[in-house]
C-alpha cells in the first residue's frame, strides 16, 4: 500500500494524494490550539498521543507564519525514514495528523517535523 492522506482545514476537504510507497496514511484536521505545547519558536509541535501506540497515533502542530513543514518517521536505524507529509502550512491554524501505524513492525521511532529552519524530534514507541 502506499503512504495516502487526506487534508481538511476549516471543515472542507482538499484533494487526496499518493506518495512514495509506505505502510502510514495521515489524515489532517484543524482543532483547538491549546492542544499545543507553548514555545516562542516559529515550529510548535503537541506531544504524541497516544504513545506508545498500537494502531493510530496524533500529533498537532502550529506555525507562526506561512512556511513548508515536512514530516517524517524514522526508523532506529535512523536512515530509514518515511515521508509522512511535505506540504505548506499556514499561520493561525491547528493541524492534526493522525498517523496509522498498525502496519509498521513493533519498536522505536523518531518522528520529525521541520520548518523553516526549525526542526522538532519526538520519540514514538509502536507496540503490536
Amino acid at each position: 500500500a502506499g503512504l495516502g492522506y487526506s487534508i481538511v482545514v476549516n471543515g472542507g476537504d482538499c484533494e487526496e494524494t499518493e506518495v512514495a510507497p509506505a505502510d502510514i496514511a495521515a489524515d489532517f484536521s484543524t482543532a483547538d490550539a491549546s492542544e499545543l505545547a507553548e514555545d516562542n519558536a516559529p515550529l510548535r509541535m503537541a506531544a504524541l498521543s497516544p504513545n506508545p501506540a498500537r494502531s493510530t497515533t496524533r500529533l498537532g502542530f502550529e506555525v507562526d507564519h506561512a512556511m513548508r513543514v515536512d514530516v517524517d518517521l524514522i526508523g532506529v536505524d535512523g536512515r530509514s525514514a518515511e515521508a509522512i507529509y511535505a506540504g505548506s502550512a499556514e499561520p493561525g491554524l491547528t493541524y492534526l495528523l493522525d498517523i496509522w501505524v498498525e502496519d509498521l513492525p513493533a519498536g522505536v521511532y523518531q518522528v520529525r517535523v521541520q520548518g523553516a529552519g526549525h526542526q522538532i524530534v519526538q520519540k514514538l514507541v509502536i507496540q503490536n
